[in-house]
């Protein structure tokens, strides 16, 4: 029955193309998503203090979850109920719990169905869930656009988000990289991509998403304490790379004059 409601109306905010093809961005609260090793995800998310679990997260069953940014509260509100219902409603159906293809799929033709396509909005989905066959991430636009992704971010600090998932992702260090560190990575990507944010939370938490199921690993910690610290560690760190090249620099000058000396 809950289908057949009408959804409530989302608030248009402007028109944009996707933030990777267009250099556009998004509005909300911000989520990243990211596979690692091919055996396990993680999703970072920023949301008022004291939110536990936080607001703008829904636990589908007990491998999946879907994480909004942006929309206004009621559309939120609704896609939040109507979600999770539909997940038991497959679950009942066949006899196995629903997953992150199936749930993005039927969101993603329900928004397409329910909304006005020839604009996009600022309501943004991660999906994440794990099943035998490893890890998926999905993410569903507000005018139904779905992409699978290994690594993705939504919300106002997208644009930064994305670029530092990539690189990161790309990078030889994060190969068989530890759940442990993998929770730091993620929280220090979230905090940093909001750092010009205008539409940011007090605090952060990470999700991991495996073969156990969904765990909240990190919960309520204050974004703008860890933005501080984490500025200081990277101000640390080119204070120590300029040292270092003066340092070689001085060293050089020293081996040119005993090199002409001699």
């Amino acid at each position: 029955m809950a289908e057949k409601a009408n959804p409530p109306t989302l608030k248009r905010l402007r028109s944009y193309d996707d933030v990777f093809y267009r250099g556009g961005y998004e509005l909300g609260t911000t989520t990243h998503g990211f596979i690692f090793n091919d055996e396990w995800l993680m999703v970072a998310l920023d949301h008022p203090s004291g939110e536990v679990p936080p607001a703008n997260v829904s636990l589908l069953n007990s491998h999946l979850l879907a994480a909004f940014s942006g929309g206004s509260e009621s559309s939120r509100e609704y896609l939040l109920n109507l979600l999770p219902n539909k997940c038991r409603e497959l679950q009942l159906k066949k006899g196995r719990e629903a997953s992150a293809a199936e749930a993005s799929k039927w969101l993603a033709e329900f928004l397409s169905l329910h909304l006005d396509t020839s604009c996009s909005f600022s309501l943004c989905i991660l999906i994440a869930g794990w099943e035998e066959s490893g890890p998926s991430l999905y993410k569903v636009k507000g005018n139904g656009r779905r992409l699978e992704v290994r690594g993705s971010s939504a919300g106002t600090g997208c644009a930064a988000g994305c670029s530092s998932i990539i690189k990161n992702m790309l990078s030889d260090d994060n190969k068989d990289i530890t759940v442990d560190k993998a929770k730091e990575w993620a929280k220090k990507t979230l905090c940093m991509s909001v750092y010009h944010a205008h539409e940011c939370g007090e605090c952060v938490s990470v999700y991991y998403v495996g073969r156990p199921g969904v765990e909240l690993v990190v919960s309520n910690e204050n974004i703008m304490k860890l933005q501080k610290r984490y500025l200081r560690e990277v101000g640390r760190k080119w204070e120590d790379l300029r040292k270092y090249n003066k340092a070689r620099a001085l060293g050089m000058g020293l081996e040119l004059r005993k090199a002409s000396a001699s």
